[in-house]
């Protein structure tokens, strides 16, 4: 197969026409072998439209859906972003051409390890993989990162925490998938000052459920 002529498909048939006009992110896209972050059985498909199993009970956003995500958040070359869901490091791969430095977290231990050989293999050395869950801040014992910019969440949850919201910097963006299935809500986001957030729906989509611990009576107000 020819690679490279399969990512320029995707981006023309898939992603651009589900609204991704950032140029900086249509290159990512062309650059970064997707190949290389999908399993072996599956590897004929990485520039499908499926969401693609990567094991542990996880799946791969689709190419266009993963492309309004990053999209929304209008990374710049400084900024600092957070990936909650790793998986096998494929979003980290993107964002490490858009932001300045990337912290993924990812709940699995062998899709962490899977993610770092990876983003190693591509020499990227923007990206740190961290195993824990991240939806609670980080894999810190909840402890708080700080200093983020942008937070993309990758995997739907039943409700955004507080105190993943409270990672960012003022005047920085959160993408997150919200609610149940068979219809969510993509939601961005945006702190606008120490104790105050703004948010807006999107658009509706679906997405498989992100590997968490999160509590459903649990809610962000």
């Amino acid at each position: 197969m020819n690679w490279a002529e399969a990512r320029k498909l995707m981006v023309q048939q898939q992603i651009s026409p589900y609204q991704v006009t950032s140029p900086g992110l249509l290159d990512a896209f062309n650059r970064i072998p997707r190949e290389r972050f999908v399993a072996a059985p599956y590897q004929h498909l990485a520039y499908s439209e499926a969401e693609l199993p990567i094991g542990q009970n996880q799946v791969m956003i689709p190419p266009a859906l993963l492309g309004r995500l990053i999209q929304a958040l209008e990374v710049s070359p400084r900024d600092r972003a957070l990936v909650i869901g790793a998986g096998t490091g494929y979003s980290s791969a993107l964002l490490s051409l858009l932001a300045k430095d990337v912290i993924a977290v990812e709940l699995s231990s062998p899709l962490a390890s899977l993610a770092r050989e990876n983003l190693a293999s591509l020499q990227i050395e923007n990206v740190q993989v961290k195993t824990g869950d991240g939806v609670y801040g980080g894999p810190y014992g909840g402890a708080k990162l700080g200093g983020i910019d942008d937070i993309l969440v990758c995997g739907s949850l039943p409700y955004l925490p507080a105190v993943l919201r409270n990672q960012l910097n003022i005047g920085g963006h959160l993408i997150i998938v919200v609610g149940q299935g068979p219809v969510m809500q993509v939601e961005l986001h945006q702190r606008q000052s120490k104790t105050e957030w703004s948010a807006l729906t999107l658009f509706e989509s679906a997405l498989a459920p992100l590997s968490h611990n999160l509590k459903a009576t649990s809610f962000t107000f």
